[in-house]
């Protein structure tokens, strides 16, 4: 009597491995790419919070309140509110996750800080916050106007 084998072929298995490498193939550059643009996003909303904080301090406080960068231009590595009348800080966010590199371009040349108004308007300020995330080659654009209203491209 002949028993029935069970398993798979030498050959049953070599396809299957390299099936299975083909799809790792594709797979991760596209999962890399999904966890960069996440990076980006969660960074976009953690400054545009941090904008909108400083806008209602402003109007609550009503005086000058500065949203600005922990570190001179740094963004990446956190930002503040600071209430000008005294220099007292009201509020401190977190560093951005690692690879997250920010940069701020303004019309008045200044890279580390946005003053904002009693009433909760930039102070003759407008630019642009640039994203990058390393490794993608994407970016996100955060445009603040001149009366602090936030566009994302």
């Amino acid at each position: 009597m002949c028993k029935k084998q069970i398993g798979l072929t030498l050959l049953e298995l070599m396809l299957v491995l390299a099936l299975s490498g083909l799809t790792c193939v594709f797979a991760v550059p596209c999962y890399q790419n999904f966890i960069c643009r996440n990076r980006l996003r969660v960074a976009t909303d953690q400054l545009i919070h941090g904008i909108e904080m400083a806008k209602q301090r402003a109007l609550r406080e009503e005086g000058r309140v500065v949203f600005s960068s922990v570190d001179g231009g740094q963004w990446q590595k956190g930002q503040q509110l600071v209430r000008l009348r005294d220099r007292r800080v009201l509020a401190v966010l977190p560093a951005l996750q690692p690879g997250v590199r920010v940069e701020w371009r303004g019309n008045l040349g200044q890279t580390d800080e946005i003053c904002f108004d009693g009433s909760g308007l930039p102070e003759g300020q407008w630019g642009s916050f640039w994203l990058h995330a390393k490794g993608y080659s994407g970016s996100v654009r955060l445009i603040m106007n001149g009366v602090g209203r936030i566009h994302i491209t």
